[in-house]
């Protein structure tokens, strides 16, 4: 199973949007797919329930709601099936949560908004993601997803020179459109709209081919498995010294030891 997680400490990134529609697109393409809402305002599971049957099927999971008839452990499962589990987190994340989220994650994406607060808060964030990422035995892949990008603006090219030193991959550029709201209202992705899609239709492409060449489930079975020890160097062992001569005892008289005389 592939650990997705959708991420910025600044609210309003579009971090629901960003990881509801990758979870579509990822359902869409045949895969067994998990959404887990850890956002309080359960904007996802919101957008799960309005979804329609006759749409590929999303495994949702929403901690912050306890059925009294259920267990917690039963309620947040996870199909043994799933392939991909995205993780639409929510704003403001402390840093040991952030800590913890990263210890499981495989691959994390970074929605980034085109205003000087949105990119001053991203680069405080990106600073602990990758102090977090140095916690992780095995590499975290991190991509930027600009959201709601509008061409040709003094915003955009101020965001494409910040996130050119950010030493990150753009993986994804979305356009600032209505129809995402539309599709949201809906329960669906943008791209599974009848008509208004087209636009998105390569970026969202785009960000999918970039997740599935660097997915590889199969390396976290492998990853389970115990290392065997290296074996231990033979250490040459100095031989050791013969055991000094008991002394001789003087004969006895009597029972009692005659000693040596003295000069």
């Amino acid at each position: 199973m592939h650990k997705l997680l959708v991420i910025n400490s600044k609210g309003g990134s579009g971090k629901t949007t960003l990881a509801t529609n990758l979870a579509c697109e990822l359902a869409r393409a045949g895969h067994v797919t998990a959404l887990y809402d850890d956002d309080p305002q359960a904007s996802s599971t919101a957008w799960l329930q309005t979804r329609p049957e006759s749409c590929p099927r999303i495994y949702g999971i929403n901690p912050h709601v306890i059925k009294q008839n259920a267990t917690r452990s039963w309620q947040q499962r996870i199909p043994p099936e799933t392939a991909y589990y995205v993780v639409d987190s929510p704003a403001g994340i402390a840093l040991p949560k952030l800590f913890d989220l990263m210890r499981s994650v495989d691959t994390v994406l970074v929605p980034v908004l085109p205003s000087t607060i949105d990119m001053h808060a991203t680069d405080a964030f990106i600073l602990n993601l990758m102090k977090a990422c140095k916690i992780k035995a095995t590499p975290v892949r991190i991509g930027l997803v600009v959201n709601r990008l509008r061409e040709r603006t003094l915003a955009l090219r101020k965001l494409e020179n910040f996130l050119a030193s950010v030493g990150i991959p753009i993986v994804g550029r979305l356009h600032d459109s209505q129809n995402y709201v539309r599709a949201t209202d809906q329960g669906l992705g943008i791209c599974e709209l009848k008509k208004g899609f087209r636009q998105e239709y390569d970026a969202w492409a785009g960000i999918l081919r970039w997740l599935l060449q660097g997915a590889a489930p199969a390396l976290s079975a492998a990853r389970s498995q115990p290392l065997p020890l290296p074996a231990s160097p033979e250490v040459p062992r100095r031989p050791l010294p013969s055991p000094a001569p008991s002394p001789t005892l003087a004969p006895q008289v009597g029972g009692f030891q005659r000693l040596p005389p003295h000069y």
